[in-house]
Protein backbone atom coordinates (compact mmCIF):
# COMPACT_ATOMS: atom_id res chain seq x y z
CA UNK A 1 0.00 0.00 0.00
CA UNK A 2 3.03 2.01 0.59
CA UNK A 3 4.02 2.46 -3.14
CA UNK A 4 0.30 2.84 -4.27
CA UNK A 5 0.20 6.54 -1.72
CA UNK A 6 3.11 7.50 -3.09
CA UNK A 7 2.04 7.33 -6.81
CA UNK A 8 -0.98 8.88 -5.55
CA UNK A 9 0.52 11.75 -3.85
CA UNK A 10 3.31 11.55 -6.84
CA UNK A 11 0.36 12.10 -9.48
CA UNK A 12 -1.44 14.24 -7.64
CA UNK A 13 1.67 17.20 -7.48
CA UNK A 14 2.51 15.89 -10.97
CA UNK A 15 -1.29 17.03 -12.29
CA UNK A 16 -1.45 20.26 -9.92
CA UNK A 17 1.45 21.78 -11.79
CA UNK A 18 0.33 20.84 -15.32
CA UNK A 19 -2.40 22.65 -14.07
CA UNK A 20 -0.55 25.56 -12.79
CA UNK A 21 1.65 26.18 -15.58
CA UNK A 22 1.54 29.20 -17.72
CA UNK A 23 3.30 29.28 -20.34
CA UNK A 24 2.94 32.59 -22.80
CA UNK A 25 4.69 33.33 -26.16
CA UNK A 26 5.64 35.86 -28.15
CA UNK A 27 7.61 36.51 -31.71
CA UNK A 28 8.53 39.16 -33.59
CA UNK A 29 6.06 40.01 -36.21
CA UNK A 30 8.45 41.41 -38.52
CA UNK A 31 10.89 38.10 -38.64
CA UNK A 32 11.83 37.04 -42.13
CA UNK A 33 11.00 33.20 -41.51
CA UNK A 34 12.20 32.45 -45.14
CA UNK A 35 15.66 32.36 -44.12
CA UNK A 36 15.42 29.95 -41.41
CA UNK A 37 15.99 26.40 -42.68
CA UNK A 38 15.14 23.03 -41.10
CA UNK A 39 16.75 19.29 -42.17
CA UNK A 40 14.27 17.14 -41.18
Amino acid sequence: MKTLAECLVFGAVAGACLLLADVRTDYDHRADFTKYHTYS
